[in-house]
């Protein structure tokens, strides 16, 4: 099974259940982190709606929720520290490598498996768009450092969030109330959260509200001290801004990203036509018809009403696949044996079990 640490996983325990037994090799990996205090249950219906057999959509489970809910989901303290010490070191068996130099002996079987990895892309809403910013920008500088083999993601796909310079509370829409995270006061604090995102019922329980609210906590606490700047240089420097082509998303009606807020993000990009800008309902037509009926807001889009975006991704993603072509064939015959991998083949399904040993267990 696919997980990259068997008691802390971080790909959602069925994204990695389906990397074991899929029989299918994609065409792109999506990674997906989710908006504050969610886990990655709300993308898994992702992997039926976005082009499945072509697109892996593998949710990143972050600490404190879903499988991991006994873990702090304040363990790594930041945005950075979370990208730099669990994030990175977790996923990159899963990315195509790039550093293959035949002059250095023949390929392993492992090698073969990271060379011949598909492309892949990033796509975080809210808390998660700043994730997957940090991710790129991480990856960025450690590709400009000559410190990271593998390949600079195809894409980053940000959504429902202000521009990374812009995404500190001097900068926030909500005036009154612009660190939640700092409210010590249990009811204060849910008193100026429904009045940001809306009267959710499914968290007036206080059981509910009491195992939430330490992860909501901690996110958005991630989130009101996320600052762009790297030890060295602000990343809207030209020397370290993003060389990744960016997709950003907003969902019509979201008060939370004003266009004067969103449009920033091409400063984070050279050139700043590798961004783009993309707007999509983020309200079902049926909750716009109920008027005061529905409780929520346009920054649910992913939760609530995925379907433009789904729309927008079904569209996009396609420019990004590419087919994945195998290094020069070594003169090892254990390497390049097409008896071995029709032997793997067979038995883990065109090489999605990544955990595999050879020769094979009978």
């Amino acid at each position: 099974m696919i997980q990259v640490d068997a008691a802390e996983p971080l790909i959602s325990r069925a994204a990695s259940a389906r990397l074991r037994t899929a029989v299918v090799r994609p065409k792109l990996r999506l990674f997906c982190v989710a908006q504050a205090g969610c886990d990655a249950g709300c993308f898994h219906p992702w992997q039926d709606l976005l082009l499945p057999g072509e697109v892996e959509v593998l949710p990143l489970e972050l600490p404190g929720r879903g499988q991991r809910f006994r873990e702090s989901p304040d363990a790594f303290g930041s945005i950075r520290a979370l990208v730099a010490d669990e994030i990175l070191p977790k996923i990159s068996k899963l990315l195509p490598r790039t550093d293959f130099d035949e002059s250095k002996g023949p390929a392993t079987m492992e090698q073969h498996h990271e060379w011949t990895n598909p492309p892949f892309a990033i796509f975080g809403h809210s808390f998660g768009a700043l994730v997957a910013y940090e991710i790129c920008a991480q990856i960025e500088a450690r590709a400009r450092a000559r410190d990271w083999p593998w390949a600079k993601p195809s894409t980053l796909y940000a959504s429902g969030m202000r521009a990374p310079s812009l995404c500190g509370p001097a900068h926030d829409p909500d005036v009154a109330n612009p660190t939640l995270s700092t409210l010590i006061d249990d009811d204060v604090f849910w008193a100026a959260f429904e009045r940001r995102y809306g009267r959710n019922p499914d968290l007036l329980k206080p059981e509910v509200r009491a195992m939430i609210l330490p992860r909501l906590r901690a996110d958005l606490a991630a989130m009101e001290t996320y600052v762009v700047d790297g030890r060295d240089a602000p990343r809207t420097s030209s020397s370290s801004k993003l060389t990744v082509r960016t997709r950003v998303i907003r969902a019509e009606g979201d008060d939370r990203t004003p266009r004067s807020l969103v449009e920033p993000w091409a400063n984070h990009c050279e050139p700043q036509t590798l961004c783009s800008f993309t707007t999509v309902k983020g309200v079902s037509p049926a909750n716009e018809a109920s008027g005061s009926g529905y409780w929520g807001t346009p920054h649910r889009v992913v939760l609530d009403y995925p379907d433009e975006l789904l729309d927008f991704l079904r569209a996009d993603v396609p420019t990004l696949f590419r087919t994945a072509t195998l290094p020069a064939e070594s003169t090892d015959p254990d390497v390049n044996s097409k008896e071995m991998f029709a032997e793997l083949d067979r038995l883990y399904g065109d090489f999605t079990a990544w955990d595999l040993e050879y020769p094979p267990v009978k």
